[in-house]
């Protein structure tokens, strides 16, 4: 697929080290350090990686090692950033990292059926050949195939951990595949959705003009930062009209948006003299909403008021009158379906 020919198996890659080989005839997990060693110098070395594409059996099976995958494709996007803007040969240096994620799945009894299956196979494959005279290679029988306590507690390790790989989903295209069918159909399914996740893949021109755009967890997460700081500085530079303003909310705000507390919004309206003196007030009132969850919009609304009229002459008189709008918007919770609910719940609580 996409001529892609390398690949590696972190079991044959840990082989190398004594330790690591002494865990997995145990049917335990090998240290996330020695893990991501084997790992690095299997990509680093062009026996292994021919800089098309590797694929890599058995990683990530932990936590840590799953924040290793998410860590190497930022380091390997940062490089490939910054290469295409200063070199124009930076495309080719360091192409853009794609990675794809294939998850294989069957369950318990199948597992262990299967490791039994292959030890099988291996000793009838070494015996055919020691009957044969020595000629041929034989096949190592992995210890935790030829024993069914170590083929259990291999697949209990892989439970506990399943949960951390499947949160490559959110940073990856991954696919989850049955493998209970035959070779072939999981070969099949494998090839069909990584042929898809490759299809899902931006051209580098129509990439380079899409990513300057910040996703918007990053817009987010830089507004959430600036709220803080400006509610510091209010804090620190304005404490008077600062506290004026949480004042008027715990006076004025809270209790409107209380009334209006199934609704999921409601319109305060405003012409106080902190609003109509400073543009700072409103800001401050935005930001304490926004920090508690609410949303808020503000506009100004100004017409003219008359106050005098010349009889005599018909002239009326006016001044402007301005009033503030602040439109709070926040969810809402569906206070009967909760209640049934709960009512369900004590129900069982009451059967037990």
């Amino acid at each position: 697929i996409r001529g892609q020919k390398g690949a590696v198996t972190m079991s044959d890659l840990l082989d190398g080290y004594p330790e690591a080989k002494c865990l997995k005839e145990k049917g335990e997990l090998v240290p996330d350090d020695i893990v991501i060693e084997a790992l690095l110098y299997a990509i680093l070395n062009p026996k292994h990686n021919d800089g098309i594409g590797l694929v890599v059996d058995g990683f990530p099976r932990t936590a840590l090692q799953v924040e290793c995958v998410q860590a190497l494709f930022k380091k390997l996007r940062d490089m490939h950033d910054v290469s295409y803007d200063t070199d124009d040969r930076g495309c080719c240096r360091f192409p853009r990292p794609s990675f794809k994620v294939v998850v294989l799945y069957v369950d318990e009894k199948t597992s262990i059926e299967r490791q039994v299956v292959r030890a099988n196979k291996a000793l009838s494959h070494n015996a055919r050949m020691t009957d044969a005279g020595g000629i041929g290679a034989t096949i190592e029988a992995r210890s935790t195939d030829l024993d069914m306590a170590k083929a259990m507690r291999r697949y209990d390790t892989f439970k506990k951990n399943y949960g951390m790989v499947l949160k490559l989903k959110d940073f990856f295209p991954f696919s989850l595949i049955d493998a209970m069918g035959t070779l072939a159909e999981c070969e099949a399914q494998i090839a069909r959705e990584l042929r898809y996740q490759s299809s899902l893949d931006l051209h580098e021109e129509v990439y380079r003009r899409v990513t300057p755009i910040p996703l918007v967890t990053e817009i987010v997460n830089e507004a959430r930062m600036k709220l803080v700081n400006r509610l510091n500085k209010y804090g620190r530079y304005h404490m008077e009209l600062f506290t004026e303003v949480v004042g008027i909310i715990h006076e004025e705000v809270l209790p409107q948006i209380r009334k209006c507390g199934q609704a999921g919004f409601t319109e305060y309206r405003t012409s106080a003299s902190p609003f109509l003196e400073s543009a700072l007030a409103c800001e401050m009132l935005i930001d304490v909403l926004s920090d508690r969850g609410f949303s808020c919009s503000h506009m100004v609304e100004e017409r003219m008021i008359p106050y005098k009229i010349d009889f005599h002459t018909g002239e009326v008189k006016c001044e402007p009158h301005v009033t503030h709008r602040f439109r709070i918007t926040y969810q809402t919770i569906n206070t009967r379906s909760m209640s049934s609910m709960r009512g369900v719940h004590n129900s069982e609580a009451l059967d037990r």
